[in-house]
């Protein structure tokens, strides 16, 4: 019988909750994190969400 090794598929969201410049920056080092650590475990990233909108809590 022959067996073969199931690839897992995966998603990355990733999010920036202050990004005072614009860049972006901190978006494209997590994304690079994320597919290091996918490709390091065999995994395959199928999707991925990318949001840079700026969410806060209302001050009080």
């Amino acid at each position: 019988m022959k067996t073969t090794a199931r690839v897992r598929r995966v998603s990355v969201c990733i999010r920036i909750s202050d990004d005072r410049e614009g860049a972006g920056l901190g978006v494209k080092r997590q994304l690079e994190d994320c597919r290091l650590l996918s490709t390091s475990l065999g995994w395959n990233v199928e999707t991925r969400c990318t949001t840079t909108t700026i969410c806060r809590r209302p001050t009080a």
